[in-house]
Order: structure tokens, then C-alpha cells, then sequence
């Protein structure tokens, strides 16, 4: 054996043990609950989005019908008291529309919920259109949710297709495309901004400043990071994953800052993409950032020879106002069609990164099947090297085929995971109905919550 393979070996037993170690020192995750939905209807896709903030929970069910209204989609709303958490409130369009997809998009901050109906538009001619409808609740009204208004779009846009909302900070994705407009259209998409939103609020473009093209669908996600301190520049960042970065629909995703804090003041500073980008990747298809990570999914990438396993790139700053690759991710033992990156999760708080992989295959009471799952990953400082933890699944027979982690959240120290093709009860005849799951670690099984 040459001295170069016994350092390889024993590199690679280092890293090993780190890995177990970190994995000994993680929590163990608790499937705390399950949130089902108030009606449960075939396929209505409860799951689809989820946004949690303190107590409150809104989960999009965009297929479900509202009355007659087929497919117009409904939008239920949760609150968290000693009884865990429990179902409050459902808004709907107060002029019902079929086949909107209300509820494809959401977000909820106290007393004020952010809906997308990315299909809006048909009854108004303007096809498919889209619409962000903001509701305010209003405590001891028999319909408490109250619409306010609404920000609409062109023919094709597709508005509200992606929310984002950081205290008080507003940014909905625009991805088009026209299908109606012909070639050329410069339908490429768009995002806005909002500091802070209210009826009459000024926004901002989010313009990058390298070229899009139509059909790149920029704006398909957004999220955003209000400054911690009003010192820190304000961010946000924009998927578009049919972007051909070098091939195909490989995609790209493009980041902003705003140092003034000023509706004036957001720039680009950073195009990413990947390294060696491949066909059908889609990069950007989701994002997360935080004030010292973005995170860009690309379900559609190879891991190794493994296609369409799935990746999450992770971002830093670059010290000089940029950001740069810190890490590949990839699942610990990917297999084809994972789709890791579907959807992805930051919190800083804890130091947790989660994606979600829908089409995985786990084995459950009673079979094996693609139930889906959420990987945690953690930062390991010592090694400068992000871990594997864990990988949350429910474990139920009929968590096969509910595509588990299509959505994520994370708040109060928890982990929401939804499962928009979950059957509630196939006998008969409900199908992806869909529903929520919830994981905490066990250290703060009883006491993260506000």
C-alpha cells in the first residue's frame, strides 16, 4: 500500500467518524403530528403550499372545489394553542372562479394572508393572468378573513405562482410564460418587492441585470430575508429553472440586495448556476435564503451516474458584496428520480437545512413505495462540511404516493412537510386529498413555540 491510498483511507475514516458523530450529537425527530384537511376532497391537493409564522399556519389546497366552482381552491388556515394545533378558519375567493388554483402560493403574518391563484384571469379576458388576493382578519365577524384587494397581471403571467414574506416584507413571483403571445414576447418573467406591503404599497422590480430569455420562467420561486438589524442589507432571490445556463433547462437563480432599505435601493449581485450544468436540471425550481445562506434546489441533477436524483446548492457571501458555492448536497444513497430539491427549507436558528425529495422510495408498515421524504442537513463548523441527519418520512401504508416534501416549512422549531398526494381514503374514492406532516426534535418537543 503507497502512502498516498493510507492517507486516502485514513482521510476517509476521519470523515466517517465526524459524520457518525455529528448524527450521535443531532436530535432524533418526533412525528409530532399530522394536519388534515377540514374537508377532505378528491384532489384537492391539501399541502401544496405551507407557510408557518408563531402560531399560525396556512396551507394551500389549490385544486379543491368551492361549491360549484370546480377547482377553484381553498386556502385553511391553523392556529396553535395547548391543544397542539388545531383547524380555524378556510378563505376562499368571495367571487367564486373555477379552476384559479387559489392557494397554489401562500402567506400568513398575524392578522394579514397572502393567497396566489397563478390561473386566474379567464372571467376577466385575460387568460391565466394570475392574482395575489390579500386577506385581514377581523376578529368575531362570522367570515373573519375579509379580502382587501389584489395585484393582478398581463395575459399569461401567471401572478402569485411564488410568495415570499419576511416581516413585513413582500415578494411574489411573475414566471409567465405567455403561451398566447407569440415568440419573441419578452416574457422571460418577473418578480416583485414590497418593504412593506399594505393596500397602496410602492414596489420594486427585481431586474436582473444578465440577459433572460422567453419561457425562462423567472419568478417560478422567490423568498426573501429582511435585515436582522436594519444595518445588514435587506435580500432576496429568484428562481428560473427553464434558464439554459451552458444547457437545456439546466436553470439559473439571481440574487438582490438592498443596503439602503429604500423601494429604490435593490440590485443584483450575484448570477448562480451550476458548475457543470446538465439538461432538464432546474436549477432554481426552489430557493431559500437566509442572512448567510441561499439555497437553490435542482431536482432534475445527477448524482453521479444516479439520474435525476437531485441536489441543494449552498451559498455564502464572498466578502465582497457576492456570494459563492460552499456545497453540493446530495441525498446518502440517492437513487434515480428522488427529485431532491423539489422544495427547500433554511433556518438559521438551528443551523438546519432541509430538501425535500418527493419521489423517494422509503419502506413503511406493510410495503415500499415513493413516499417522499424531508433530509436534514447540518453545518458542521469543525470540518467546514454540511451533514446528513436525518430523513423524515411518515411511516403509514398509505404514505406511499403521497409526494412528501413537495412543500417545507420551518418555524418554532419544527419541520412541516407537505404531502399533497396523500389519499385519505382511496376506498372511497378520496385521492390526493393530501395532508401536512409536522417533526421537532425531541430536546424541544414542549417548549419552542411563542
Amino acid at each position: 500500500m503507497n502512502t498516498r491510498t493510507l492517507c486516502t483511507m485514513i482521510s476517509s475514516l476521519l470523515t466517517l467518524q465526524l459524520s457518525l458523530a455529528l448524527r450521535a450529537a443531532s436530535p432524533d425527530w418526533i412525528a409530532e403530528t399530522e394536519l388534515y384537511p377540514h374537508v377532505a376532497e378528491n384532489g384537492a391537493g391539501f399541502g401544496t403550499s405551507i407557510h408557518v409564522s408563531a402560531n399560525e399556519a396556512a396551507i394551500g389546497a389549490p385544486f379543491r372545489d368551492a361549491g360549484s366552482s370546480v377547482d377553484e381552491g381553498v386556502v385553511e388556515v391553523w392556529r396553535h394553542g395547548a391543544g397542539g394545533w388545531q383547524f380555524s378558519d378556510e378563505v376562499t375567493l368571495e367571487d367564486p372562479v373555477a379552476g384559479v388554483a387559489f392557494g397554489f402560493a401562500v402567506a400568513i403574518d398575524g392578522n394579514r394572508l397572502f393567497v396566489g391563484a397563478p390561473f386566474y384571469g379567464a372571467v376577466t379576458g385575460t387568460p391565466e393572468s394570475g392574482l395575489v388576493a390579500y386577506f385581514q382578519y377581523f376578529e368575531g365577524q362570522a367570515v373573519p378573513w375579509s379580502g382587501i384587494g389584489g395585484i393582478g397581471g398581463a395575459e399569461g403571467d401567471h401572478t402569485g405562482w411564488s410568495i415570499a414574506l419576511d416581516r413585513g416584507m413582500l415578494a411574489i413571483g411573475v414566471p409567465g410564460p405567455c403561451e398566447t403571445c407569440g415568440p419573441n414576447s419578452g416574457r422571460a418573467g418577473k418578480a416583485s418587492v414590497s418593504l412593506d406591503f399594505d393596500d397602496g404599497a410602492a414596489w420594486a422590480n427585481l431586474s436582473p441585470t444578465t440577459l433572460i430569455r422567453d419561457g425562462d420562467r423567472y419568478g417560478h420561486s422567490v423568498a426573501v430575508h429582511r435585515s436582522d438589524d436594519g444595518v445588514a442589507p435587506d435580500l432576496a432571490v429568484v428562481g428560473a429553472p427553464f434558464h439554459d445556463s451552458g444547457a437545456e433547462i439546466s436553470g439559473a437563480a439571481y440574487v438582490f440586495a438592498n443596503e439602503t432599505h429604500a423601494v429604490d435601493g435593490w440590485h443584483q449581485v450575484a448570477t448562480l448556476a451550476a458548475p457543470t450544468p446538465g439538461a432538464q436540471e432546474m436549477f432554481g425550481l426552489s430557493v431559500a435564503i437566509g442572512a448567510d445562506r441561499v439555497l437553490v434546489g435542482a431536482p432534475g441533477r445527477d448524482a453521479g451516474g444516479t439520474t435525476d436524483a437531485g441536489s441543494v446548492f449552498v451559498y455564502v457571501p464572498d466578502g465582497a458584496g457576492g456570494w459563492q458555492q460552499q456545497a453540493e448536497l446530495f441525498l446518502s444513497g440517492a437513487s434515480i428520480g428522488d427529485r431532491f430539491g423539489t422544495a427547500v427549507a433554511y433556518d438559521a436558528q438551528h443551523g438546519w437545512l432541509v430538501g425535500g425529495a418527493p419521489d423517494r422510495v422509503t419502506t413503511v408498515f406493510g410495503g415500499t413505495g415513493q413516499t417522499g421524504v424531508a433530509a436534514v442537513f447540518r453545518y458542521d463548523t469543525s470540518v467546514s462540511h454540511w451533514f446528513e441527519t436525518a430523513e423524515l418520512f411518515s411511516h403509514d401504508l398509505l404514505s406511499i404516493g403521497q409526494y412528501a416534501g413537495a412543500a417545507l416549512a420551518i418555524a418554532n422549531g419544527r419541520v412541516y412537510v407537505g404531502a399533497p398526494n396523500y389519499d385519505a381514503n382511496p376506498n372511497n374514492g378520496i385521492s390526493d386529498s393530501g395532508r401536512v406532516l409536522v417533526f421537532a426534535p425531541d430536546e424541544i418537543f414542549d417548549d419552542d413555540f411563542e
